[in-house]
């Protein structure tokens, strides 16, 4: 399973509930690798470092494509 959140600083919920910022995660989703078991040896750190930037560049093309208000 990996699971990716997001947290930002200045949004109206930091507002009703007190400046948080990035100590409060905003939501969550989880994706099944859909591997019978962990895999041997488990990722590297750079492995994650890879997996990480993948998908901060999803998070940003998808802020790219909306509509402007």
């Amino acid at each position: 399973m990996l699971h990716v959140y997001w947290s930002a600083l200045g949004d109206a919920r930091d507002v009703r509930e007190g400046d948080q910022g990035h100590r409060m995660q905003r939501d969550k989703v989880t994706a099944s690798l859909g591997l019978d078991r962990a895999p041997d040896p488990g990722f590297t750190e750079a492995e994650m470092q890879d997996i990480t930037f993948a998908a901060k560049m999803a998070a940003l093309k998808c802020l790219r494509v909306r509509k402007p208000k």
